[in-house]
């Protein structure tokens, strides 16, 4: 009975969703695309340095994450960060 490969319990099969988990997913994805608008002009609102860090934040949801190798945002001083905005530009003609 206690063997190794021997399950006790009948919960979900590995890998399988939570229903409410999806519910509340699939709830905050309509939630934030019935205010995109709102977003946007809160996004415009936002300082340079502000907005590149929710970049950053909103990044980890979409790409895979790179192991840390320097200092954060909130530890670079304005002009650090100023001279990472111009290098980004500079790269991508922007």
């Amino acid at each position: 009975m206690f063997e190794k490969g021997n399950k006790l319990s009948k919960g979900r099969p590995k890998g399988s969703k939570n229903k409410t988990t999806i519910e509340i997913r699939d709830y905050f994805t309509e939630f934030v695309g019935n205010r995109i608008e709102d977003l946007d002009q809160a996004f415009d609102d936002l300082e340079a340095k502000e907005k590149f860090k929710f970049l950053l934040d909103m990044a980890k949801f979409v790409v895979p994450t790179l192991r840390s190798v320097g200092s954060t945002i909130d530890e670079l001083s304005d002009e650090q960060f100023e001279r990472i905005v111009r290098q980004i530009k500079s790269e991508h003609n922007i």
